[in-house]
């Protein structure tokens, strides 16, 4: 696995975990020690690539059901 992979396993499990275990930017900010806007940044980021990899992955399993 290279760095990029790396990172966006990484970016996507902040992504993931604000979705799933926080209601607001400021709550998983302050759990991480961030500002609130890198923490948005980070969430944005997470999510694009979250979203790349389901519609990757939806692709993939319509191939192979067509």
């Amino acid at each position: 696995m290279n760095k990029h992979d790396q990172l966006g396993d990484q970016l996507q499990a902040f992504y993931l975990d604000y979705v799933n275990n926080y209601l607001t930017v400021a709550c998983i900010a302050e759990h991480n020690g961030l500002t609130e806007h890198h923490a948005a940044t980070l969430i944005d980021m997470g999510r694009k690539i979250h979203d790349i990899r389901v519609d990757a992955w939806n692709y993939c399993q319509n191939e192979v059901t067509a």
